[in-house]
């Protein structure tokens, strides 16, 4: 959805005509993301600084918003959002703008699905980790790979009796 406003359903709240915008994750915004100049209009001076960004699953960052002479950026905080969210290139991010400094926000994949949230995809991670740990015995020696440097050979044994030879 281009920047604009529009009616939409977010987790279990409702916004109606509240100023939206999106952005599509690239390499270069790992450090900040530039808020679109025409959105720029629906921020005061006063409420630039720290802002809140928030999931659907309630799952919260608190970001700053800067203005610079090139644009409207969010700073400070963008960094773990990317990080938690596991943005990579192509995903989208639709911001709507509730007000008082506060973003509602939106995460799709680059088919366009909407993609689970922070605190899900961690108690995913976590869960696969737990049930992934297989102890081992202490003591037992780990298995190594077979090289030519850890190969002992055979000594030649005597065919009649069996015993080693001496060279």
């Amino acid at each position: 959805m281009p920047e604009g406003r529009g009616k939409m359903n977010h987790g279990n709240m409702s916004y109606d005509d509240k100023p939206c915008f999106y952005k599509i994750i690239f390499d270069d915004q790992a450090e900040k993301a530039r808020i679109p100049y025409g959105f720029m209009k629906h921020i005061p001076n006063e409420e630039l600084g720290t802002a809140t960004l928030e999931s659907s699953s309630g799952r919260r960052w608190s970001v700053e918003l800067r203005r610079k002479k090139d644009g409207l950026f969010i700073t400070d905080g963008w960094q773990e959002f990317i990080r938690d969210n596991s943005l990579v290139n192509y995903e989208l991010v639709l911001f709507t703008y509730d007000g008082k400094k506060h973003f509602s926000v939106q995460i799709f994949d680059p088919s366009g699905l909407e993609k689970a949230s922070a605190p899900l995809i961690a108690s995913m991670y976590q869960e696969a980790a737990s049930s992934s740990k297989i102890k081992r015995k202490r003591g037992r020696p780990r298995k190594s790979t077979v090289s030519p440097f850890n190969l002992r050979r055979p000594k030649p044994r005597d065919g009649a009796s069996g015993t080693p030879m001496n060279p």
